[in-house]
């Protein structure tokens, strides 16, 4: 091992790995000697909180809106459905440690562009709704933006997501439509060694428990405006949620010699492209997904 050009003697080439950086400055691991003399607290995790903020706000007159339809330029705002959970644990790290450039960019790949507010009345009857943008006017912009926004955030301190609103005037009531999933195992999965009653078959349609569990797990990304045509990124945020795994509602018991154990299957998309599964789905339309079904255990009774 050499540094700087020259050899480098004492101790052996993987102490100098797990001690130092490549650049010879010590790293955390060499507090350990402290601990063993003086006892060793573990750090304090949190989570950070992200906050939606109304950067910006364009469209139509709000005079003629109801006080809690109007909206201010720098207040809080409340959205839903515009994080994914699954990048929600780049929010977790050691309390008053910095967050880190990569994770702030992980967390941005999971935020929802092109909201759209439920629909409401003014005085006089007449539709509106908000459309909400992230901040910018490219996608380069726009993270360029959050990143600036949330440079030097340290874990426990909140998240800004700046969004700007556009009032909209309808002229038609928009109606709301929530899509059912028709899902069928493509693929099943058991354990070496284990005979269960019913195992699930190739081609098999999920029972309406197991059904309503991924359409729980994904509700927000099969709601939308009725007729309109399902995104291919509210595809991929649907096939994202389907993949943290959805357990089975059911559960197997197998008795061994010693002990009996319980299994249940997990579900996990198959591979398939939804987008290209489901071309040209709207929202109310029925979505099919294949996945494949897992037997795995739970417990020991």
């Amino acid at each position: 091992m050499y540094y700087e050009g020259k050899e480098t003697w004492g101790g052996s080439t993987w102490d100098n790995v797990a001690l130092f950086d490549d650049h010879g400055y010590p790293l955390q691991s060499l507090m350990m000697y402290k601990g063993f003399l003086t006892g060793y607290e573990s750090a304090e995790n949190t989570a950070s909180a992200v906050t939606p903020k109304l950067a910006a706000l364009y469209g139509a007159d709000q005079s003629s809106l109801k006080a809690e339809n109007q909206l201010k330029v720098g207040q809080d705002l409340t959205l839903t459905n515009y994080l994914d959970g699954d990048v929600s644990k780049y929010l977790n790290g050691v309390k008053g440690t910095n967050i880190s450039e990569a994770s702030l960019k992980a967390l941005y790949s999971g935020l929802t562009d092109g909201l759209k507010s439920d629909q409401f009345k003014d005085a006089a009857g007449n539709n509106y709704h908000y459309e909400y943008w992230l901040e910018g006017n490219t996608s380069a912009e726009k993270l360029a933006n959050f990143l600036k926004a949330n440079e030097g955030a340290t874990y426990g301190s909140p998240i800004t997501v700046n969004y700007t609103a556009t009032l909209v005037k309808d002229e038609k009531v928009i109606e709301k439509a929530t899509s059912t999933v028709e899902a069928t195992a493509t693929t099943v999965w058991g354990l070496d060694n284990v005979t269960i009653d019913s195992p699930m078959t190739v081609g098999q349609k999920l029972s309406a428990e197991d059904t309503a569990l991924i359409e729980k797990a994904a509700a927000q990304y099969l709601t939308g405006e009725k007729g309109t045509e399902i995104s291919a990124d509210s595809f991929t945020k649907l096939a994202e949620a389907i993949n943290t795994g959805i357990a089975s509602s059911k559960e197997y018991q197998v008795k061994f010699t010693d002990a009996t154990s319980v299994y249940h299957y997990v579900y996990y998309l198959d591979g398939n492209d939804l987008a290209a599964l489901n071309k040209g789905a709207k929202y109310g339309d029925p979505i099919k997904i294949n996945v494949s079904a897992s037997l795995k255990w739970v417990k020991n009774l």
